[in-house]
């Protein structure tokens, strides 16, 4: 038997502004409409992302975002968020620090093989997952690695 524990913390139900107002080295900020003021949520209800109005969601048309394609909504396209998306308003639980590599590589490896292929979508079978630091990658020197180990496999590296 194994126990894994995460610490947790309770964020209380609270409205919260999105967007900072700044109006230099814009990155695509959120803003309430075209106004470059923050954006108010007060609920869990739909909201409307983009169009311009002064009840929506805008997002500065992307300015000064480097992205691969249009964004789904900007000042002249409207789109519904809809109300079981969630926006952050109602309360909920997050991850007071976020579980490293090595953790979830003992986790796995507590799991049947089912749930290990329902979890990483690969379908395993053997040996069972393998943790690599980075001083263990000197292809990935800032980056640890998790690896499916194989009996294939002489090394990590390969």
């Amino acid at each position: 038997m194994a126990v894994f524990a995460i610490e947790m913390v309770y964020i209380p139900t609270s409205a919260f502004y999105l967007g900072d107002g700044t109006a230099v080295a814009i990155r695509g900020q959120f803003e309430t409409g075209i106004t470059n003021t923050p954006f108010l949520i007060t609920s869990e209800n739909a909201l409307t992302v983009g169009g311009g109005s002064s009840g929506s969601l805008g997002n500065n048309n992307a300015s000064g975002m480097d992205v691969a394609g249009v964004d789904d909504f900007n000042d002249a396209t409207a789109r519904s968020l809809p109300a079981a998306f969630p926006k952050g308003y109602a309360a909920f639980y997050i991850m007071k620090y976020e579980i490293s590599q090595e953790q979830y590589v003992g986790f796995l490896n507590k799991l049947t093989q089912t749930q290990q292929t329902a979890r990483t979508g690969i379908q395993m079978t053997l040996l069972g997952f393998q943790w690599f630091p980075s001083k263990q990658n000197p292809g990935w020197q800032s980056r640890a690695t998790i690896k499916w180990a194989s009996p294939f496999l002489i090394s990590p590296h390969e």
